[in-house]
């Protein structure tokens, strides 16, 4: 396990706007989409006429079996706890495994929720909020939210004190894209390509009052990251974030939907000051050690399934990226 060295730390140069964002390629087969396209509305309005006691119950039972089979994303997952809780025993990392299944199969089932309930409907299941007052006001504000829990609820929340405004990058496959892009756009987000165009909408929501959300915890391209501590390892971490901080001056707050036995709370609270810090390292630092605050309250609700270790200089995991 290769642990985290701050003298090896890859600092980048300024980049273009056109580049600061991750952006994944969206399938261009109609074919393909079309042929997934009725299963999939099929099955989220089948998921959506469900009780989320329903969803969870059936989630539990399919979720057992899957963490029991080998695959390529139960590999991922353990990778990744073995590298952020290397001092788990056996019996503690097996439960942590068969938890993280079983949140993952929590929000494949949530779908229905996502795609398919008014704003109102959706936001009923919310039954918790805390640190709303970290959105209050009419400055620029930042909010992260890390892959944790269910991510695309956050919205919701914002909404009771601010609007909202996203960056989005399309989804590779195109049914699966117009459906959450037709989500998110029906709950209010206004939501704008990772585009040079799309940025400068970016900053002027910020300059608006407008809440700016965005992803934190996803692998930038090479040329728009650098090595920062995560869990103690070195784990390329977006600078672009960085680089809107220092030009728009906006407070940044970090805010997660946590499941609950019932339902969901919504939590808020602000990010640490080394967030502000010039440099880019220490900023980028700071960013991830509040997303281990926040994935250690739960660790199975985090997404580990995700390839986050990924190394700036593993040219096959670049090629994945562009």
């Amino acid at each position: 396990m290769e642990a985290w060295d701050p003298n090896r730390a890859t600092r980048t140069r300024p980049i273009d706007e056109n580049l600061a964002m991750p952006r994944r390629h969206v399938s261009q087969s109609s074919a393909f989409s079309e042929l997934i396209e009725a299963p999939l509305g099929i099955t989220s309005r089948a998921l959506a006429r469900q009780e989320l006691t329903n969803l969870r119950r059936w989630a539990n039972e399919t979720s057992g079996l899957h963490a029991r089979v080998p695959s390529t994303i139960k590999r991922t997952i353990e990778e990744n706890l073995d590298r952020c809780f290397p001092d788990q025993d056996k019996t503690e990392r097996a439960r942590t495994i068969v938890d993280t299944f079983r949140h993952m199969h929590y929000l494949a089932a949530e779908i229905g929720i996502c795609w398919h309930y008014s704003a109102e409907r959706a936001s009923a299941l919310i039954e918790r909020y805390e640190g709303l007052d970290a959105l209050a006001g009419t400055d620029p504000l930042i909010v992260l939210q890390p892959h944790f829990g269910n991510w695309e609820l956050l919205p919701l929340a914002i909404r009771t004190r601010r609007t909202v405004t996203a960056l989005y990058s399309p989804a590779k496959i195109l049914a699966i894209d117009e459906n959450f892009l037709r989500a998110r756009t029906g709950w209010g987000t206004a939501v704008h390509p990772t585009t040079t165009q799309g940025l400068r909408q970016l900053r002027r929501a910020l300059g608006d009052g407008s809440a700016v959300l965005f992803l934190p915890d996803q692998v930038p391209p090479p040329n728009a990251g650098i090595e920062a501590p995560f869990f103690e390892n070195p784990a390329r971490t977006m600078t672009f974030v960085h680089q809107l901080i220092r030009r728009s001056r906006a407070r940044v707050v970090f805010g997660w939907i946590e499941r609950t036995s019932h339902a969901f709370a919504a939590y808020f609270r602000p990010a640490r000051d080394a967030i502000y810090a010039d440099d880019v390292l220490a900023s980028a630092a700071a960013m991830n050690a509040d997303i281990e605050s926040i994935v250690r309250r739960d660790p199975a609700q985090y997404q580990w399934g995700y390839k986050r270790f990924k190394s700036p200089r593993d040219k096959r995991s670049d090629s994945r990226t562009r």
